[in-house]
């Protein structure tokens, strides 16, 4: 009932945030040892989901998906550290918003051919570069960011602070999703996973 509005006003509805928590969408991502209800992960399960959303309103089932996805990504991929630092933040505030940066603003843009780079720095890397068509971007906490590494692409964890600039970017079919174009100017970061991280596989369960 709340699309129409939504999608007018290309703004997602505050009251759909707390419907999530009452259904406890996010909990069915999270592992059972980090507090949620996952024994093993299920693409099916996941699918399920997404599609009796989708029914709704692909707009708003996009953003109501964007921290379920990233719980996903973290479960799958996240080493030990990631892990422990994020599904348990998860677990514990249920407020905290995350999502997805891959898109970039190039014609026929190639997933595997990205702009965005990542440098080693200190004990951590940075982030330099430009997404777009990021769902919830602008609220998100915690950002997935694809990146260029060693010349390979990679997924990077960025919290969000004040060295990214945010634009909005309304588009046709995802406009009470928020979604916004991130510029990423020497943005701290860390890595997804360790070395054996399968980025063919992050994108194919995308």
């Amino acid at each position: 009932p709340l699309a129409a509005t939504a999608d007018h006003n290309t703004q997602f509805p505050a009251a759909l945030h707390q419907q999530v928590q009452e259904l406890a969408l996010n909990f069915y991502a999270l592992p059972e040892q980090y507090g949620g209800v996952a024994a093993e992960q299920s693409v099916v399960s996941n699918i399920l989901i997404a599609e009796d959303l989708g029914r709704g309103d692909f707009s708003l089932a996009a953003a109501l998906l964007s921290t379920f996805s990233v719980i996903n990504a973290l479960t799958r991929w996240g080493n030990v550290a990631v892990q422990s630092q994020y599904l348990s933040a998860f677990s514990q505030d249920s407020d905290i918003q995350a999502t997805i940066a891959s898109q970039e603003n190039t014609p026929a843009f190639n997933p595997l051919q990205l702009k965005t780079t990542a440098t080693a720095h200190d004990n951590g890397f940075l982030i330099n570069g430009e997404k777009t068509l990021v769902v919830l971007g602008a609220s998100a906490d915690i950002i997935l960011v694809t990146a260029m590494f060693n010349a390979e692409p990679e997924v990077f964890i960025v919290e969000r602070n004040e060295s990214i600039a945010i634009k909005a970017s309304p588009a046709m079919g995802l406009r009470a999703a928020e979604t916004v174009t991130l510029q990423f100017n020497d943005t701290p970061a860390q890595r997804l996973s360790d070395n054996d991280f399968d980025y063919a596989a992050f994108l194919d369960l995308g």
